[in-house]
């Protein structure tokens, strides 16, 4: 593949993502030091199956377990393509979605907090990129090298941002 296609390609994802986001007034614009403010999820009985975050998550996932058996068919690749862009559309939404900490925090450990977690959210869609262009270029191994990292990072951002169940 060209080093055109290789610049090219994530260019035009970066531009998608830009333009997915809508453009704020800047009379809404928080000052500086002040946490802007972002929807929420619900938390109690019924949290997890409610709003625009698990909707997001359950494409990912069943992105992911879609990918699971033919990322190394060269045959599934369009397949595998369609899939992985409904799943960067999911990232992509998620990212402004953070879910509010389940133990409290003072004003600057909820930033922290949001913060990690969009930075998490965005390697999330840089995983789904590195394996798009692997696709493109025909390198399914290496694919499947990505879509094995994707999987750790769901776990680690679980383990981090899913309240612990109640025993």
């Amino acid at each position: 593949m060209s080093r055109f296609v290789r610049f090219l390609l994530p260019a035009a994802v970066a531009a998608s993502a830009i333009a997915w986001f809508p453009f704020t007034d800047s009379a809404q614009e928080p000052s500086r030091g002040q946490e802007p403010a972002r929807q929420q999820e619900p938390h109690g009985e019924h949290a997890e199956d409610e709003g625009p975050l698990h909707d997001a998550m359950e494409t990912l996932d069943r992105g992911m377990k879609g990918m699971r058996r033919t990322i190394t068919d060269p045959e599934k690749t369009a397949e595998n393509m369609e899939r992985l862009h409904g799943m960067q559309a999911a990232a992509l939404t998620a990212v402004s979605l953070c879910p509010e900490p389940f133990n409290p925090l003072s004003d600057t450990e909820k930033i922290v907090w949001r913060i990690g977690y969009e930075r998490k959210m965005l390697t999330v869609i840089d995983g789904l990129l590195q394996i798009e262009l692997a696709l493109v270029e025909g390198r399914h191994d290496e694919a499947r090298e990505f879509y094995s990292q994707l999987t750790g990072l769901k776990k680690e951002g679980h383990d981090t941002y899913t309240p612990p169940e109640e025993e």
